[in-house]
């Protein structure tokens, strides 16, 4: 299961719950927060973990709360091997969208709009791998495109925020909290809160191939099955390999019946 920087793939977290009081000094804080906690996200996807720290903690510093900056700590603690950290990071940013309000709606779709304008810029980077124009090995052109064509299908299956939606968490705060529950070992737990992401995300690839392998670990083969199934018709393959284990792990699971003499 990969809980790779794509942490930042494009799932840009966008913040809200029911805060219905807040006062003009108080939205000023959290357009800061905001902004903080974006140039954080931009230097994480260019690997500068500690200036994306630094961003991260002065945004939480004016709004501690903000559940972007909260998903953007839990990453780094990723990428460190910090998982109970990481996972701390996650449930305080789900719970934040319970504490931040409908005034932050602006926010959400300014940041809805400027995801879904990186189609074509993305769009455009894979034609430039395809042509040539690019210099790349064979095999880094295959996992680029890969992880291109990955980033465009979660923009294309974003939800437009709405005010009858703000108040839950998105589904990808819940993907985040059962990978690093699997991280964990805690596999009922994960299995929870990927069942709970792909409710919310139904057309979220990676979240069906992570519960598949949630189901496995606890034993529930059909149901992994099922979820490798849909993780291949929203367009992610599977290992052949990830899948035959499963396979093997079902007919040893299934007690031979023997012959009447």
């Amino acid at each position: 299961m990969r809980c790779k920087t794509c942490c930042l793939r494009i799932f840009r977290i966008l913040i809200l719950g029911a805060f219905v009081s807040l006062s003009w000094g108080a939205q000023t804080e959290i357009d800061k927060a905001a902004k903080y906690t974006e140039r954080g996200m931009r230097e994480l996807e260019a690997g500068n973990a500690g200036r994306a720290e630094e961003f991260f903690l002065k945004s939480i510093r004016l709004v501690r709360e903000y559940p972007d900056a909260h998903i953007g700590l839990g990453h780094l603690a990723m990428q460190a091997g910090n998982i109970e950290e990481a996972l701390s990071e996650y449930e305080q940013a789900r719970d934040g969208y319970g504490v931040l309000g409908a005034r932050l709606l602006n926010i959400m779709m300014t940041r809805y709009q400027e995801q879904k304008n990186r189609i074509p810029e993305l769009q455009q980077r894979i034609n430039l791998i395809r042509s040539g124009d690019i210099r790349l090995t064979e095999n880094e052109k295959r996992v680029q495109i890969q992880d291109l064509e990955m980033k465009i299908r979660d923009l294309q299956t974003m939800s437009e925020p709405s005010s009858q939606t703000i108040s839950e968490p998105p589904g990808e705060v819940f993907f985040r909290i059962g990978s690093a529950l699997a991280r964990l070992g805690r596999w009922d737990e994960a299995v929870a809160n990927l069942e709970t992401c792909t409710a919310k995300s139904p057309t979220f690839a990676q979240a069906f191939s992570n519960l598949a392998l949630a189901y496995w670990r606890v034993g529930r083969h059909d149901d992994a099955l099922r979820s490798l199934d849909k993780a291949e018709e929203l367009g992610l393959p599977p290992n052949p390999r990830f899948r035959s284990d499963i396979e093997r792990s079902k007919a040893k699971s299934i007690p031979a019946v023997s012959g009447k003499t």
